[in-house]
């Protein structure tokens, strides 16, 4: 037993107490905390391991260990395109142990930013690593976690944060505080594959991100419209630097055997709405999405459906002139008391959308919209409105 461990250096300070056992199987128990440590520069300061000895020459032949499969090499030309890569994981190298070790990090650097408590219990036994729980406090908010991998290459995860301050988390990890709002994320995943795209391919689950009364960053809307009606026009916010008011953010994703399901999507700000549906095969990479975003001018709109072909590498977005009302796909008119078109057919849909992206779990939910004033304004009429919103 190794009692009043206490390791310090630049790079960090460990202490705890351990325990380990060399008898088979080789089994290591400890509980450990530390403090300010840098993972990525302890594993860069690791010796490179060692390259194997060649067999002897005389002497009886050593019984070697097996060795985890390792994938055919695939073929570059069948790979150029793909955004998820096919390198091996290192699940084959989970050492052969066992292991249960109980971990509590401190002030931990990550990238650019620093993690206030991370802890976790771990115990690895055949190969099997298991992280659970695993809590995180981050810049921002509170994550609960697990996590599992093992050498055959399966993989599972569960995370649950409920409220995460976006401002915060941004600035930690010195990125533009884009978006302004709380939060929540939920995923359950699980999948087995020795590389990224073979565990994408056949992965199962639910990702959900909801997100009620926030801002935006007024570019960030116009990026969003310039990708995927270019051609069109639709935003034109050059003018009005800032933000605007973020009334809700629902996304809900479910994913069978890699075939991904968009069951939710909503954004709703006062210049623009954007709904949608449709489905993305992280096997083959390919997307077949189908978008309607409805940009808003004064008490007109304009909506546009788009269809986003092509791969996740390379998006593909057009508008469909096939659907909808009025000059070739678009929908022109008036907007209602729910600031969609009069007459649309439509209902808000914050609440709705928010409750699927939460698994029905409680949440804010943005208030009601009021009713619009009544201002007396010259007739709008397709070429008048097209002129303002298609420049």
């Amino acid at each position: 037993m190794l009692g009043g461990l206490h390791l310090s250096s630049p790079l960090g300070v460990l202490v705890g107490n351990a325990t380990v056992t060399f008898a088979p199987p080789i089994a290591v128990s400890a509980t450990l905390q530390g403090s300010k440590l840098d993972p990525a520069a302890l594993i860069a300061a690791l010796p490179p391991p060692a390259a194997p000895a060649p067999p002897s020459a005389s002497g009886p032949a050593a019984t070697a260990l097996p060795s985890p499969a390792t994938p055919a090499p695939v073929s570059s030309a069948s790979t150029a395109a793909r955004l998820i890569t096919d390198r091996p994981l290192p699940f084959g190298s989970l050492p052969r142990v066992d292991a249960d070790l109980r971990l509590t990090l401190h002030d931990t650097k990550v990238g650019s930013g620093t993690v206030s408590t991370i802890a976790t219990h771990a115990v690895l036994h055949a190969g099997r690593l298991v992280l659970d729980p695993l809590a995180v406090d981050l810049p921002g908010g509170h994550v609960d976690a697990s996590a599992m991998a093992d050498a055959a290459g399966a993989v599972a995860v569960t995370l649950r944060a409920p409220s995460l301050s976006i401002q915060p988390f941004l600035a930690a990890f010195d990125q533009p505080d884009g978006v302004l709002g709380s939060v929540g994320v939920r995923a359950d995943l699980r999948g087995a594959g020795m590389t990224p795209h073979t565990l994408a391919a056949g992965l199962d689950g639910s990702v959900g991100l909801a997100l009620a009364d926030g801002e935006v960053d007024n570019r960030l809307l116009v990026a969003l419209l310039s990708r995927l009606a270019p051609e069109a026009g639709l935003l034109d916010l050059d003018g009005k630097a800032g933000r605007s008011v973020l009334r809700c953010v629902a996304l809900r994703v479910d994913i069978s055997h890699g075939a991904a399901d968009l069951r939710a999507l909503l954004l709703d700000t006062a210049p623009l709405r954007l709904t949608g549906g449709g489905t993305f095969d992280l096997g083959q990479e390919t997307l077949a999405l189908h978008l309607l975003p409805l940009a808003r001018i004064g008490g007109s709109g304009l909506s546009v459906p788009v269809d986003v072909r092509g791969t996740l590498r390379a998006p593909r977005a057009a508008v469909n002139t096939t659907v909808g009302k009025g000059l070739g796909g678009l929908v022109i008119g008036a907007l209602g008391a729910d600031r969609l078109i009069a007459g649309a057919g439509e209902a808000d849909g914050c609440a709705e959308q928010l409750q699927l992206a939460r698994f029905g779990d409680a949440g804010p939910v943005p208030a009601a919209l009021p009713a619009p004033a009544t201002v007396k304004r010259p007739p709008m009429n397709a070429n008048n409105l097209l002129k303002q919103l298609l420049r």
